[in-house]
């Protein structure tokens, strides 16, 4: 082919469109910035990583050892409260997590992560130290303060979430993600194992000053530790960085109209190649499982104490052993699903997870033979305020209950270990990959507050529900959920694909 030539020198090639010159510019650009990007920054990179791995591990502890006495602190209290207060208290935290996930995310996707980080850790310090005020107080109205607070401390799921799509590539973040949700799940591991080191101080416990710890409040003040040291790893460690992800194809349709076009475009690059439908379905689904595991952990204390026969005591004791197994087996199947989603679609373990949490809520259902057994003090309850275990005689559904054996409910407990962080961990890694790569922070905050309203409505409607019809009801409505949602999930399961496999190959006119 002739090309033309100006004093011995040719020309550039005439019939080269400005896309192709685009990409080749691009291309260097991007190896110019690997070859320039310093160790330090890289290094600072993973350390700030790091970072939202410990502060994720504290969210996790927070809420296990809690969770795991909170209802033996509420009867240490107050003699006359049932599990609708629990519920209230789960429901008031879960509410204020979806307001705190969805500022959060607005807020770490436009001004970055740091200030949000520093708030939520913060308000992680002030949650625990109203915790322990109603152990000298009596005063429960204080512990739905600390609840509302830990509320606001759970938004910062969703600031690490979106700085582990804004800090990985596409190939890092699928490790990246099943790293944080293993570290959430060491988090839910430890918190029994040191609740159940508590026991022992009892429930008098030991004065400091003019101060006095127990079972109940010395986690609180762990919390206030490993929350003080989250702040001080945000302020000294934790770096801002940004990895630019964003498909090269993309870049280049954004460049056909010229400047004023590709701001257009990049303000509505939210939603540009998104699938909607499949992207709602995703938060639907992740609130509907997340409710039917609120429903369970609401009322497991109780349900311990009033089907099984536990004291007060042995329900604090066994269920932080329960939830140290139930965490322990989280972690084991999170890892190994990261080795696995190299070679399967993440979207067959959603499918896996559901198929499992389905038979541990139906195996949850009690069942029989016989009874509930009553409390031995008679209709006054006395028994109950004593920390006897039994079903309260003020509930006529345990007259209509049959009770449940022991080794069904601990087989119930064993596959739902196993089927909640596999579908918890593969929703998590589709709908992070099915987002734009550069846009995730309000993406990622509706993902958190969507799990945060699955916890709300489940403590409501499980505490409302167990103590006005009992445990078959409870229980039972979670499997109808998780048959509605693994139908819905079927039907759109080719859509749950990667956002850069969904648009690859589109062509350019569409982004004009």
């Amino acid at each position: 082919m002739f090309w033309p030539e100006v004093n011995g020198e040719r020309l550039a090639e005439p019939f080269k469109s400005s896309v192709e010159v685009l990409e080749t510019t691009t291309e260097k650009a991007r190896h110019h910035w690997s070859r320039t990007r310093s160790d330090s920054q890289l290094q600072g990179r993973w350390w700030s990583i790091r970072t939202m791995y410990f502060i994720t591990f504290c969210e996790g502890f927070s809420n296990s050892i809690i969770l795991t006495s909170l209802w033996s602190y509420l009867k240490a209290i107050d003699d006359d409260v049932d599990p609708t207060i629990m519920g209230q208290m789960t429901a008031t935290q879960g509410f204020v997590a979806l307001l705190s996930c969805v500022a959060c995310g607005i807020i770490s996707g436009r001004v970055g992560c740091k200030i949000p980080l520093i708030f939520t850790t913060i308000t992680a310090i002030c949650s625990n130290v109203f915790y322990i005020f109603p152990n000298f107080t009596g005063n429960i109205a204080l512990l739905f303060i600390s609840r509302g607070l830990a509320g606001l401390f759970a938004g910062c799921l969703a600031i690490t979430r979106v700085y582990l799509s804004a800090g990985t590539t596409m190939q890092e973040r699928t490790k990246a993600t099943s790293h944080l949700v293993a570290s959430q799940m060491i988090g839910f591991t430890v918190g029994p194992i040191v609740q159940m080191i508590y026991v022992p101080v009892g429930e008098e416990g030991f004065g400091v000053a003019d101060l006095r710890f127990n079972v109940y409040t010395l986690p609180a003040v762990t919390n206030i530790l490993l929350a003080s040291i989250a702040f001080i790893c945000v302020i000294f460690i934790f770096k801002e960085v940004h990895i630019d992800d964003v498909p090269q194809s993309e870049m280049v349709h954004l460049t056909h109209s010229g400047k004023k076009q590709s701001e257009k475009s990049t303000r509505l690059s939210w939603f540009s190649g998104l699938d909607i439908i499949g992207t709602v379905f995703l938060n639907v689904q992740f609130a509907a499982i997340v409710f039917t595991f609120g429903v369970k952990s609401t009322v497991a204390a109780a349900y311990g104490m009033h089907i099984l026969g536990w004291s007060r005591q042995l329900a604090t004791k066994n269920f932080g052993m329960i939830m140290f197994a139930l965490a322990g087996t989280a972690i084991v199947v999170v890892m190994v699903l990261g080795k696995l989603s190299k070679r399967i679609r993440e979207r067959v373990f959603v499918l896996i997870g559901m198929a499992l949490l389905l038979i541990s809520s139906v195996l949850t259902i009690p069942f029989g033979p016989g009874t509930p057994k009553r409390p031995t003090m008679g209709f006054n309850d006395t028994s109950e305020h004593a920390g006897e275990g039994g079903c309260p005689w003020k509930y006529t559904w345990c007259d209509s209950t049959p009770a449940i054996p022991l080794p069904q409910y601990v087989i119930a407990l064993a596959i739902q270990a196993v089927g909640y962080p596999m579908f918890q961990s593969a929703t998590t890694f589709i709908y992070a990959k099915s987002l734009h790569p550069k846009h995730q922070g309000l993406g990622m905050g509706v993902f958190s507050a969507m799990g945060n309203i699955g916890k709300l409505l489940g403590a409501l409607y499980g505490s409302i529900v167990y103590s006005a019809y009992g445990a078959r009801l409870a229980f039972g409505s979670t499997a109808i959920v998780i048959c509605l949602i693994g139908v819905g999930n079927i039907s759109l399961y080719s859509r749950f694909i990667p956002y850069t496999e969904r648009n690859r190959g589109k062509d350019d006119e569409q982004f004009i």
